[in-house]
């Protein structure tokens, strides 16, 4: 299986949303869409970035590009530890946001919002950095 088509399934079953993986690489989502259907090739300086944002071991990253299987299925527990590798990874970028108290109490009261409520403000929040960003929802 081609390489563009392994890094759309590995998204795909860590349960990735685009979008999120494109601001990761710091890519736009069509960007990164073209990559994963394979109309655009992936620059070698990509590949680290790659490895890093889906939080894929060396052995992973290694078979992805080699191809050497030829459909990368993960099993739940290793679908679960590459998840838990990139949260880690991403709350580690997050870390100094907690010394802002602002920052804290919008998380305190995300977490006293229902479910549905909570997805609709974390949405409206995301849009309005998009805004404060210069980049278009998604």
């Amino acid at each position: 299986m081609e390489i563009h088509r392994l890094l759309k399934s590995t998204r795909e079953s860590l349960d990735i949303p685009q979008n999120e993986m494109a601001r990761r690489l710091n890519v736009t989502p069509s960007a990164l869409s073209r990559y994963e259907n394979g109309s655009r090739t992936i620059p070698l300086a990509m590949l680290p970035k790659l490895q890093e944002a889906y939080g894929l071991p060396d052995h992973v990253f290694l078979e992805l590009l080699t191809g050497q299987k030829t459909k990368l299925r993960l099993q739940p527990e290793q679908a679960k530890e590459l998840q838990s590798a990139y949260y880690r990874t991403v709350f580690e970028e997050a870390i100094p946001l907690f010394s802002d108290s602002t920052f804290r109490q919008f998380i305190q009261r995300l977490t006293e919002l229902d479910p549905p409520l909570r997805k609709q403000a974390l949405r409206q929040a995301l849009d309005a950095a998009d805004k404060l960003d210069g980049r278009n929802g998604g």
